[in-house]
This record gives structure tokens, C-alpha cells and sequence, in this order.
């Protein structure tokens, strides 16, 4: 397995003699692996005498990893009382596991932010956008309403990502 290596690739025993050998288990980080467990299987043999031999199996568990990313292509909106401003966010699911990523907002007038959906659950890798609405009510004075965004991940609350979001509110 490229995941394992050993301290020696050889070692010398008497009979009824019994040594330590080193087993270093290294998972890759790219790609991430899916949450589980994962066997490896050593064969230890011997060189005076190969039917001599004895599988043993080793379980490495992969635990979740969480981590996301949310990206937005325009992030500034000029509008019209009365009128929606309308953006787009993009989560992705970086972590290895399905993960469910809620979405928040701090900043001017949030009555105005709409979040739809609020939570999406995503696989593994998975992608999908998010509506954001600003509903700039009609009798909106000309302004400057500056959000943040956050999408915050269920399976670890560390893990979050945030955006800013700016909407003009024109003058009529």
C-alpha cells in the first residue's frame, strides 16, 4: 500500500525469537477520503522457508473532515427603491463527508436579506448555489446597505465561510 511503510524490510529471528517491527500508516490529504474504515492487509513471510507465512489486518478509521467555501461572482448591487437586489452564492462541500451548511446574516437592514435555502445538504465535493434577495422597500431612502453572509457547517461549528454583500440603494 502507498499508505504504509515499514522501519525494515527485513528482519532476522531465531527460532522462538520475536522482534518489533515499526508500521507507519500515512492516509494521502488529496484527494480527502471518504469517512470510514480502511484495511491493511500485511503478509509476513519467511525468506528460508515462504509457506511459513501469516496475514495480518490493520484497520485505519478515517474521521470527518469538515470544510466548505462559499464564493460569489458580483457582490455589489445598485437598485431603485422598491426594487430586489438578487446575488448567488456558490458552497462547496470541501470536506469528506456529507456535511449540512446553514447560512446567516449580519449587517444593515436585515429584514431586507432574504437567505433561500437557509441550509442545504451537501455529498462530499458537492456544489450548489444559494439566492440571496435584498427586498429594498419602496420607501428606501438612498443608502448603502452592507451585509455579511456567513454559511456555517452542522458538523463542526468552527468551520464557516463568509462574504460580503453591498447593496446602493439609488436615488429617485
Amino acid at each position: 500500500s502507498t499508505w504504509s511503510s515499514f522501519n525494515t524490510t527485513s528482519v532476522p529471528l531465531d527460532v522462538d525469537e520475536m522482534k518489533s517491527v515499526e508500521l507507519r500508516v500515512t492516509p494521502p490529504v488529496s484527494p480527502k477520503l471518504d469517512v470510514g474504515d480502511y484495511d491493511i492487509e500485511v503478509r509476513v513471510s519467511s525468506v528460508g522457508s515462504p509457506l511459513a507465512n501469516q496475514t495480518i489486518t490493520f484497520t485505519v478509521e478515517v474521521e470527518p473532515v469538515y470544510d466548505i467555501n462559499a464564493s460569489i461572482h458580483a457582490s455589489v448591487a445598485f437598485v431603485d427603491p422598491g426594487q430586489n437586489a438578487s446575488f448567488g452564492v456558490t458552497i462547496t462541500n470541501k470536506g469528506n463527508g456529507q456535511d449540512t451548511f446553514v447560512g446567516g446574516k449580519t449587517g444593515d437592514n436585515l429584514p431586507w436579506v432574504k437567505i433561500s435555502p437557509l441550509a442545504v445538504g451537501l455529498d462530499a465535493g458537492e456544489t450548489t448555489t444559494v439566492s440571496i434577495t435584498v427586498a429594498v422597500p419602496s420607501s428606501a431612502a438612498e443608502q448603502d446597505s452592507d451585509n455579511i453572509l456567513s454559511f456555517t457547517s452542522q458538523g463542526d461549528a468552527g468551520v464557516l465561510d463568509t462574504l460580503d454583500i453591498s447593496t446602493h440603494v439609488n436615488l429617485v
